[in-house]
């Protein structure tokens, strides 16, 4: 299997598109009523509205409501993709900062090292001197 082929059952993967199909749920649900809303107004104020038939109204209806799956669903991915690469930056953060405090300790040990060798150094050289 390529590897290409397994990035596809990802579990960011699988989730991105959770959020996508759920967005896109809820903001088609909301175009719909939104629509339907307008189409109620129209037709009982506009006379050009009030003569289509039932299936220019449908085809008005169900255009709406696929902008509204389309735009829902694309914005809930966005902001998916948006709280990701935030994760991804706090994650990459802490990393460099342990790194960071690693190489201090480090530094740290091999400096008491270094003070106690030539502590050791100081006390050999008065011991001779003696």
């Amino acid at each position: 299997m390529s590897s290409s082929r397994r990035g596809l059952n990802s579990p960011d993967l699988q989730a991105a598109h959770d959020e996508a199909v759920k967005g896109s749920l809820i903001g088609g649900a909301k175009s719909f009523a939104g629509g339907l809303a307008l189409s109620v107004i129209a037709h009982h104020t506009w006379p050009f509205y009030r003569a289509f038939t039932f299936q220019h109204k449908g085809f008005l209806l169900s255009g709406i409501t696929i902008f509204g799956f389309c735009i829902g669903g694309e914005e809930r991915l966005i902001n998916f993709e948006k709280h990701k690469r935030y994760e991804d930056r706090v994650r990459k953060v802490e990393i460099y900062n342990n790194y960071i405090k690693g190489l201090q300790e480090e530094r740290d040990r091999a400096e008491a090292a270094d003070a106690a060798a030539a502590a050791q150094a100081a006390n050999a050289i008065n011991e001779i001197s003696q």
